[in-house]
């Protein structure tokens, strides 16, 4: 199971690094398109890809569009013969922008996080292009109240989610520190035929903003899983912004309380590939345990990102896990560069090692270049390790890919 997570993770930060340099609401229009190859399971794939990108106001669409041929296979056929493999090709069409009183999508979800995130954090209906879906985000606030909804996939029954909260202060005093105090309530579904999953919880934060430059929340989530167990957590958020966009600087950090039969953020970035056994981790489950989870990133000049997580629970020997993330895509024109780095089997600090060579580790490094005008070359190295029964070691699994691409 560990190696099979390892695996979804490494699948993950490349389509995650893929979608860092390009922003639904950037250009007017931007286009990406590029040619190049990848060898992947002993079989080698040269790849053509058109994503163009169209902005108008209120109004985007994003499209991708994927050719790919194999010397030993042929042109691969299975991206384009069924109805939800057309509709992928359009990768969003949107109505509004994020933090807007009103934003529809349709298309790639990516990152999506329902309240607090203690059912839902970083969701992502796709993680593998093989099986591109189409969903649903429905997001108002109308500072009073206001609702989240999700669909995963517009194809099949999958994945649902929905959350409403209400500001009450708002309807009897217009006082501004307290007046934001929300309550809201969440519901998240996975009616796939290899998932046996159903959550609710109930939520209720304060925000406060203390200046222009500085945020703080406190909130408390209680999450059920239906016919499971049970758990709670309680945290505190809080975001500075330095002038002239210096420096901005996101922390969260939260106590949680787990009972039997209950994971926290069940519906996380790793979903899509765990539905089918995820389930039967979560009843195994047994006792009570404490644990904390905590996250810190920083921006400077809004271009240089730097950050990572943390989960850890007392009781449960090696559960911890960090991520690290270096984002420097925006920083040097010419020279865009992503690196991420996780280790999982974390019981204490000697077990943070950044170059550790076990299954533990995954890394991951995107530099791109460019080779004149707007023409980028991008590289991609991939590496975990694998241990090797018949020497008694780690040995490296290493993916390379490099692509030629345009990007208006």
């Amino acid at each position: 199971m560990r190696k099979m997570l390892l695996g979804v993770m490494i699948l993950s930060l490349v389509l995650v690094a893929q979608d860092l340099p390009q922003g639904e609401d950037g250009n007017a229009f931007s286009f990406f398109g590029g040619m190049g190859a990848d060898f992947m399971n002993d079989t080698l794939w040269f790849s053509l890809s058109l994503q163009p990108e169209l902005s108008l106001g209120p109004v985007g669409v994003g499209l991708d569009i994927p050719f790919r041929y194999s010397p030993q296979v042929g042109f691969r056929t299975a991206d384009w013969d069924s109805p939800s493999d057309i509709m992928a090709t359009i990768r969003y069409l949107r109505l509004g922008k994020k933090y807007s009183p009103f934003y529809f999508r349709i298309g790639v979800l990516d990152h999506v996080t329902l309240a607090y995130g203690f059912l839902m954090d970083n969701y992502t209906n796709t993680i593998d292009e093989n099986t591109r879906k189409s969903g649903v985000l429905i997001e108002s606030d109308m500072k009073k109240f206001g609702a989240q909804v999700l669909y995963s996939n517009l194809g099949k029954p999958e994945v649902f989610g929905l959350r409403a909260f209400v500001r009450p202060i708002w309807f009897v005093t217009p006082i501004p520190i307290i007046r934001n105090f929300e309550i809201g309530g969440t519901y998240v579904k996975d009616f796939h035929p290899d998932a046996d999953i159903a959550m609710a919880s109930f939520d209720a934060g304060l925000p406060l903003r203390l200046a222009d430059l500085f945020s703080l929340t406190f909130y408390y989530d209680y999450g059920k899983a239906l016919n499971y167990g049970s758990g709670t957590a309680l945290g505190v958020r809080t975001d500075i912004r330095l002038p002239s966009n210096l420096v901005q600087v996101s922390a969260k950090f939260e106590k949680r309380r787990i009972t039997n039969q209950f994971i926290p953020s069940y519906f996380d970035p790793f979903y899509e590939a765990q539905r089918a056994w995820k389930d039967s981790v979560l009843a195994s489950y047994n006792g009570n345990f404490d644990g904390y989870y905590g996250e810190l990133y920083a921006t400077a000049l809004g271009k240089l990102k730097l950050g990572g997580t943390y989960t850890y629970f007392m009781d449960i020997p090696y559960s911890g896990r960090i991520h690290l993330v270096l984002d420097a895509t925006q920083v040097i024109k010419d020279w865009p560069l992503l690196v991420m780095w996780d280790r999982d089997g974390i019981e204490s600090s000697k077990d943070i090692v950044f170059l550790g060579k076990d299954e533990h580790t995954v890394f991951t490094f995107v530099i791109s270049h460019r080779l004149f005008w707007k023409v980028y070359g991008t590289g991609t190295i991939q590496q975990k390790f694998a241990y090797n029964e018949a020497t008694d070691t780690y040995d490296p699994l290493r993916k390379y890919g490099f692509m030629v691409g345009v990007k208006l």
